[in-house]
C-alpha cells in the first residue's frame, strides 16, 4: 500500500491509517510526504504489525518517505537511500524478486530533475522487474489538470520523456480522477490534479 498522507504527525493519520490496513492487510506500506522523521512512526507501525521501518530524510518540513514491512512475509534489502526516493530489493516468501523504488518527487523543479537523473541511472543498469510508485508532481497532459493556470505542454513532454527513457510504463489508475486536490486559484476554483501514479518496466508486467 502507498499513500500519500501529506502529514504523518497527527492522530487523524494513525486513525485512517489503521483503518486502510485493516482493510488492505498489505506487507509492505508506504507512507510519503510525512513532513517528519520517518523513524519517528515506528511504534505506530508496530502496533499495526509491522516489526521493520525505514525511511528517507526530510528537509525541514518538507517531503519524507517512510516504508513498513513484516519480515515474515518479505525481505527488503535498501540498495539505493535519496532524499525523493529508496530503492529496494524486494524479496517474498514465495520466492519472487523484483526492484521497488517509492518515490516522493520535490516540488522543486531543478530538485526533482536530480530524482530522474538518479532514476535513469537505475533504468541504465538493471536486468529485473522493477516497480516505480509514488508522488511525481508532474502530469502528463492537460486531462489530468483541472483549474489554476493553464497547463503547459512542454512541461508534460519532459515528463514523459522521462518515463520513456527509464523504459517504464504506467500502469493505470481506477477510481478518482485526480490524486491531489491544492488551493482555490484567484478565486477562480480549486485546483486538481493527478500527481500519484505507478510505473514499471516490461520484466514486471509480465
Amino acid at each position: 500500500m502507498m499513500w500519500n498522507c501529506r502529514g504523518a504527525a497527527s492522530r487523524e493519520f494513525r486513525r485512517v491509517c489503521y483503518n486502510f490496513l485493516k482493510q488492505i492487510n498489505p506487507s509492505i506500506v508506504v507512507i510519503m510526504e510525512t513532513r517528519m522523521n520517518p523513524l519517528n512512526l515506528a511504534n505506530t507501525f508496530r502496533s499495526m504489525g509491522f516489526d521493520k521501518l525505514m525511511g528517507t530524510d526530510v528537509q525541514g518540513f518538507a517531503g519524507g518517505i517512510a516504508l513498513a514491512w513484516k519480515s515474515d512475509i518479505v525481505k527488503v534489502e535498501i540498495l539505493r537511500k535519496h532524499f525523493q526516493f529508496l530503492h529496494l530489493q524486494i524479496k517474498l516468501n514465495t520466492g519472487e524478486e523484483f526492484l521497488f523504488t517509492p518515490v516522493y518527487a520535490s516540488p522543486n523543479r531543478s530538485i526533482r530533475d536530480v530524482l530522474w537523473e538518479e532514476l535513469t541511472q537505475i533504468s541504465f543498469q538493471l536486468n529485473q522487474s522493477w516497480l516505480v510508485g509514488g508522488d511525481f508532481n508532474d502530469i502528463l497532459n492537460s486531462t489530468e489538470k483541472k483549474g489554476g493556470a493553464p497547463v503547459a505542454q512542454r512541461k508534460c513532454d519532459i515528463f514523459k520523456n522521462r518515463i520513456e527513457t527509464c523504459n517504464l510504463f504506467d500502469l493505470g489508475a481506477v477510481g478518482h480522477r485526480f490524486t491531489w486536490k491544492g488551493p482555490i486559484f484567484h478565486g477562480r476554483g480549486r485546483i486538481y490534479e493527478r500527481l500519484d501514479r505507478a510505473f514499471a518496466n516490461a520484466a514486471w508486467r509480465i
